[in-house]
């Protein structure tokens, strides 16, 4: 690893997107990453199961991170572009929001650290659990 720092990798090309089911919108998704590079996207609603492996929802050039909600709806997921972790090692973060989804990675080099966290809070959760 070298010590380039997050901003070499074009930071303001961080993504949020709510998908209400990633795989029934795939191939738009797929257009927009096309279109857009961003470096890292970060997904709300995916609707994934664990039926659903991480090949049928794969991007070239992206390491996917998913958090899949017990259930119905939900669930998250993170790409980054692997030109990213080429320089920085990325691990999930170990945490419960009680009610809420939320996905958060460390991402670190030998210089810089930082956290990306995507998080979605369903209409059903309480207010208070945030």
């Amino acid at each position: 690893m070298d010590n380039k720092s997050l901003s070499d990798y074009f930071v303001s090309t961080v993504t949020c997107i709510n998908v209400a089911s990633l795989m029934a919108k795939f191939d738009d998704f797929c257009a927009f990453v096309d279109t857009y590079k961003p470096t890292i996207i970060m997904v709300s609603e995916t609707w994934l199961t664990s039926f659903i492996t991480d090949v049928l929802i794969s991007l070239d050039g992206y390491t996917i991170f998913r958090s899949d909600r017990v259930g119905r709806g939900g669930g998250l997921c993170v790409y980054i572009s692997d030109l990213v972790l080429d320089n920085f090692t990325v691990t999930p973060l170990a945490g419960n929001t009680g009610g809420i989804d939320s996905l958060f990675l460390k991402v670190i080099n030998s210089s810089t650290t930082f956290a990306q966290g995507c998080v979605y809070r369903p209409s059903s959760s309480f207010l208070r659990t945030i």
